[in-house]
């Protein structure tokens, strides 16, 4: 196992030297202490199994949630524009009946995003998750907000019928991109508190990993802000623009948005593989806390 210098400020335990910047199997050059005495209160290793437990489960649930909620969005983008050839009431209905099935997958990642960053009972490190923590519950609690009131929308009996196009187009438009930003928000914020986790392992790979992930996925997913502008076909004719030009707008969103996932779940599926061998391994050494 390779293990990765430290990035932010930790003080020595013996004597208070500022460590930054060592390798974790290196001792402290003002009192050679090893720096990994100082770092216990970080290392996943010695947290508690059931944290541990949590972080495998909430990073799973994560995974499984992200990869569903891809594959609905690709069939979504394709069978969107079959759709808008019936109307405003049949692109209703598709809508409707897609915002019914991302239902579960959505659950499950706001879900896993939720247990992921629960607070370990046990850390005492002194690297700080708050913020991430904070902005991923604000984003899990605004989005299943907007979930729940997004599918409402098309479920009030009569409302999807008496929406024109534009209406329907605006509507279907306003909502994606509020969808879009908070789910920025919440893998942006994900992904840095999973970059924290890889740093607990730690392994050199992982986090150089996660990092570059925290800056490529958040810009990637940042660019999906046009995919609901794919909405605007509906619009067309009103607006006298050819209709290639949402489709334009939505397809290459759409593309960075998928390969922004696909890295995202690369990420989470890499990271979770290092926790469960430290998991392992500490179970079998008793190098764990009591649970």
């Amino acid at each position: 196992m390779t293990t990765t210098p430290i990035d932010h400020d930790h003080l020595c335990v013996s004597c208070g030297y500022n460590l930054r910047g060592l390798a974790v199997d290196s001792n402290c050059p003002e009192c050679a202490t090893p720096v990994a005495e100082s770092m216990k209160g970080d290392f996943l290793a010695f947290a508690g199994a059931r944290y541990r437990r949590r972080l495998l489960v909430s990073l799973l649930i994560i995974t499984l949630g992200v990869a569903a909620t891809a594959l609905i969005g690709v069939s979504r983008f394709f069978f969107g524009f079959v759709f808008s050839a019936l109307g405003p009431s049949g692109f209703a209905g598709a809508q409707t009946a897609v915002s019914i099935i991302l239902v579960v997958p959505n659950a499950m990642v706001l879900t896993g995003a939720w247990l992921l960053v629960t607070p370990d009972p046990g850390y005492n490190g002194q690297s700080d998750p708050s913020r991430a923590r904070l902005w991923t519950r604000v984003g899990v609690i605004l989005e299943a907000t907007r979930s729940v009131a997004g599918m409402m929308v098309w479920m009030v009996p009569g409302v999807s019928a008496a929406m024109t196009a534009g209406v329907a187009a605006a509507v279907l438009t306003s909502l994606g991109i509020v969808r879009t930003c908070l789910s920025i928000l919440v893998c942006c914020a994900t992904v840095r508190y999973v970059r924290w986790v890889a740093d607990r392992v730690p392994n050199v790979a992982c986090s150089r990993r996660a990092e570059r992930r925290v800056w490529s996925v958040g810009l990637l997913v940042a660019t999906s802000i046009l995919m609901p502008f794919g909405n605007l076909s509906l619009m067309r004719p009103s607006l006298g623009a050819p209709f290639w030009l949402f489709s334009i707008l939505s397809f290459v969103s759409w593309v960075c948005w998928t390969i922004a996932m696909i890295l995202y779940v690369h990420l989470l599926m890499s990271v979770r593989r290092e926790v469960l061998r430290v998991h392992e391994t500490s179970r079998q050494v008793g190098a764990g806390q009591p649970e």
